[in-house]
């Protein structure tokens, strides 16, 4: 990671160059679309969806033997229950940055005295 150079003005400030390893100029968003690349990257991914599905394989493998195990893996694959995991825990996550940012307890009136 090298030095970026940040100019105050207009078009200058929103063409930022960061200097890479090598000594070589790349815009700012080359240097954000690499890290995404390498955050996305298939392995990473691989490694993602198997220790989110690790927990319920090795539960049902236990409970209902591995054809049972293989199959329901199999399904959740099928009907994408990993995108939707990924949302949720989105929708959580948001949720709790928002409940400790403006705080979220509120007096409900129940009317009861």
């Amino acid at each position: 990671v090298g030095s970026c150079d940040n100019d105050v003005g207009g078009l200058e400030r929103m063409s930022m160059k960061c200097e890479v390893l090598g000594g070589s100029f790349r815009s700012s968003a080359e240097v954000v679309a690499s890290a995404w690349q390498y955050i996305f990257s298939q392995s990473l991914l691989v490694v993602f969806l198997l220790a989110q599905m690790a927990p319920v394989f090795c539960e049902m493998w236990l409970q209902e033997g591995v054809i049972f195990a293989v199959r329901r893996l199999a399904l959740q694959l099928l009907t994408l229950a990993p995108v939707m995991f990924i949302f949720q825990a989105k929708i959580i996550g948001g949720y709790t940055v928002n409940e400790l940012r403006f705080g979220g307890a509120t007096y409900v009136a129940t009317g009861r005295g």
